[in-house]
């Protein structure tokens, strides 16, 4: 969840940043993501059908490689902002 801690860290420390609509929707869909994979990860356990839960997980990574190119957090956001300011 280093994307989380990241933009939290940012929050708490500069407040939120300035993002347009499609960048903000993107910042929020990598946390849901980033929950969703980890969430998983915690309760793996529970779940009787462990290729379907791996399915599942694998999914959840594609999608979060497709938003974040596996970006380091602080050059992710640096970008969002700045195409949040090209608008």
């Amino acid at each position: 969840m280093h994307y989380c801690k990241h933009y939290k860290l940012i929050a708490s420390l500069h407040g939120l940043p300035r993002l347009n609509y499609e960048q903000t929707r993107r910042l929020l869909n990598i946390i849901s993501i980033e929950s969703r994979i980890n969430e998983l990860e915690q309760h793996e356990a529970l779940f009787t059908d462990q290729k379907a839960l791996w399915k599942r997980k694998e999914a959840l990574k594609e999608t979060l490689f497709q938003l974040t190119k596996l970006e380091a957090p602080y050059r992710l956001l640096d970008e969002m902002i700045e195409l949040s300011q090209s608008d």
